[in-house]
């Protein structure tokens, strides 16, 4: 059992002291594990001994902060916020607030006429809480609060979001693709580099228009490090606010025609073989693309740098609008000619960087943001949305960490041991410190949004939970000795709505895999959608004769990119995968075999069911009319993972794997021109189209 003094000032600092795991049992926390995520939120835990001193150490910090610094005000109300003041003090409370767009607003409440609702002791001294209501409206958006009294002066952020996210008008279907596995096409050099990119996710969506899909999706299109370091993991960026350079269209380079040097080197027989040699690999090639990408943008960049045509004038506009642009190329630019070994050391990049590569970076995020901006343009004008993916956190020597490490803690994120992981997972990437962020006014999760919705029509948010609580392990401690913190759900929220409300946006939330009911409250609440895995549900259980379907504010799909596919399911792959990995005894393979058999019927019987049809217990079949039944379901969007439709068996991803497995580096087995002339798979699409349109709403039994 926790230490009581432990376990107050657990509770008082919003740190857990245990968690329920998987099979309902509830598990302590390792004392020195908690006593380490204390101290690194600032809790005094060598001052405490015991819950008495725990709960005064608590008050004296309230004591010492007057108001929050970060309130939330839901538009159609006034703004109102707790004050705490000694009791003795009387007279008045004076508020003035600066909003977003230069307006002043101003208040005084008289203390006498406000009653405290509670109050507390500090150090001899009694302190009142007062609910303070000043009457002041403010439109959405960010404003800055100043609030006096007796002396005192306090500044906080005022968050005044939406009452609810942006929402759908009708139900959509689209098709899941990781831009980087497209097969190249075209000629090498010109059109391609050897590696797919934005131009094949257009390519993507106008087949699809066709076929009457509204929603193309893809993994993150970040920066990664694909050199030295080298981590291609689309989910441990640089930065989650600054694009990648290996999926530009070479043939839409903004300055192109402006840069004789460049236009050369794509034409050179050495880039050309070099592309045609990448293109033709099973799997990706990220550093050696990366490598060919650069060579042509050093020249690139170089040559703009002493233009002064458009794309140079453009160029030095988007370095204006974006003031940290400078920072992160030189970050970049320090990395490569320094290691990471130098960012312990570093705080701002040194002078003795090589000019074409800072210039290289900067000139990155302006053509990707560009190529970005065509995208969505193009997308929009068939009527249909990108969508796009936010990771939970960036590399630990990335640009994030590295330009505010005060906004991080000195610990790792991850997740709890549970059926499939043991061990419990460590993630790598360091969690953002709930106190600093708020201090910050959650500056670098208002940046990550930004950055982008400034183009996708929907974004999906990665690891949803985080906004009530992420998993600490402290430095030293294996990941099943983790600890539970929790984070400032309503206002993390209050940032993701006002920006996507901007952004006239979608957004879904990941809450798959063990969820608490108060994340999916507080979804509900806002209208964010959720997700709803096919692969996930436990068909045998069904009842009343039809299958539990998604509910109207789900993204429905057969699977995730961290799930096998479809094929590599009906055939058990997994099993094998988990058998080899050790996470399955040897000898209870076939039990696992048998289950699945099992699942495959139930899943097939279900259908069939639910159809009024006869489904065969072969996987195309059994693929096709599980689109058709998630199509005719109340889901808001129904997705799928375009190589499912040619029942592709191997993952792009398999969790608790990094170097043992070639991660998000197999390139499709298909071309477009391929995939779209075989019957199956466009039958398949055009199954999923009538179903989506079709008025049947089938009965969900949840």
């Amino acid at each position: 059992m926790t230490d009581p003094a432990l376990a107050t000032l657990a509770e008082r600092w919003g740190v857990q002291t245990g968690y329920w795991d998987v099979k309902g049992r509830w598990i302590e926390a390792d004392p020195e594990a908690l006593r380490s995520v204390l101290a690194e939120l600032g809790a005094p835990v060598d001052d405490v001994t015991g819950p008495v001193d725990a709960a005064a150490a608590h008050d004296r910090r309230l004591a010492a902060e007057p108001v929050e610094p970060v309130m939330v005000m839901p538009l159609g109300r006034t703004l109102g916020f707790v004050l705490r003041t000694p009791r003795s003090i009387g007279g008045s409370v004076d508020v003035a607030v600066l909003a977003e767009d230069g307006a002043e607003h101003r208040a005084t409440v008289d203390l006498v006429t406000t009653s405290p609702y509670t109050g507390f002791e500090v150090d001899g001294a009694t302190y009142a809480v007062r609910w303070i209501d000043t009457g002041i409206e403010l439109p959405m958006g960010y404003h800055r609060a100043t609030v006096s009294v007796a002396g005192t002066v306090s500044e906080a952020l005022v968050l005044a979001p939406p009452a609810r996210l942006p929402h759908l008008d009708h139900r959509m279907w689209g098709v899941f693709a990781p831009t980087y596995g497209f097969v190249p096409t075209g000629r090498p050099g010109l059109d391609h580099l050897g590696v797919g990119h934005l131009g094949h996710l257009d390519d993507l969506g106008r087949r699809l228009a066709d076929l009457g899909a509204e929603v193309v999706s893809t993994l993150p299109l970040l920066a990664t490090y694909l050199d030295v370091p080298f981590e291609p993991s689309p989910y441990s960026p640089v930065s989650r606010r600054w694009w990648g350079e290996l999926h530009l269209d070479p043939a839409r380079l903004p300055g192109l025609d402006e840069s004789p040097g460049a236009a050369a080197i794509l034409s050179s027989s050495r880039v050309v073989d070099a592309a045609a040699t990448l293109a033709s690999t099973r799997l990706v090639g990220h550093a050696e693309a990366a490598q060919l990408v650069r060579s042509v943008l050093d020249a690139l960049a170089a040559d703009l740098e002493r233009s002064r045509g458009p794309a140079a004038t453009a160029l030095e506009a988007f370095g204006v609008a974006h003031p940290e642009l400078g920072r992160y190329a030189r970050f970049r630019a320090m990395v490569e000619a320094y290691g990471v070994e130098a960012l312990t050391a570093v705080t701002e990049a040194p002078p003795a960087l090589e000019p074409v590569a800072v210039a290289r970076h900067r000139y990155i995020q302006f053509a990707a943001d560009a190529q970005m901006a065509d995208l969505a343009t193009s997308f929009r004008s068939r009527g249909q949305l990108l969508a796009l993916d936010l990771p939970l956190g960036a590399n630990p020597n990335g640009f994030d960490v590295w330009a505010d490490p005060g906004n991080f803690a000195k610990a790792a994120t991850g997740a709890p041991p549970d059926d499939l992981f043991g061990g419990g997972q460590n993630w790598g990437f360091p969690p953002p410190h709930p106190i600093e962020s708020r201090a910050r006014g959650h500056r670098e999760l208002m940046l990550a949004l930004r950055h982008h919705l400034r183009h996708p029509g929907l974004l999906r948010i990665d690891h949803l939970m985080s906004l009530e609580r992420l998993w600490w392990i402290p430095d030293g401690f294996a990941a099943t000795d983790g600890v539970y913190v929790r984070y400032p759900t309503e206002e993390l929220v209050a940032v993701i709505a006002i920006e996507a409300t901007r952004a006239a946006a979608i957004v879904v939330g990941e809450n798959l895999g063990t969820v608490t009911d108060e994340i999916n409250e507080v979804m509900q609440r806002w209208g964010m959608l959720g997700m709803f895995e096919l692969q996930f549900e436990p068909w045998h259980k069904r009842e009343h004769g039809y299958l539990r379907q998604p509910a109207p504010d789900a993204v429905a799909s057969l699977n995730t990119h961290d799930m096998p596919t479809f094929a590599g399911w009906w055939k058990g792959s997994d099993i094998d995968e988990s058998v080899a990995l050790g996470l399955i005894e040897a000898g209870d393979r076939a039990e696992h075999q048998a289950g699945r058999v099992t699942d495959r019927e139930a899943l097939v019987e279900g259908l069939a069911a639910d159809l009024g049809a006869e489904v065969p217990v072969e996987p195309a079949p059994a693929l096709r009319a599980a689109l058709e039944w998630m199509g005719s379901s109340p889901a808001a969007v129904v997705l799928t993972s375009l190589e499912d439709l040619w029942l592709e068996p191997e993952p792009q991803n398999i969790p608790g794997t990094h170097r043992e497995r070639p991660n998000w580096q197999r390139r499709f087995s298909r071309t477009l021109v391929d995939a779209f002339t075989d019957p199956h798979v466009v039958d398949s699409l055009r199954a999923l189209d009538r179903a989506r349109r079709s008025d049947d709403s089938r009965k969900d039994d949840t």
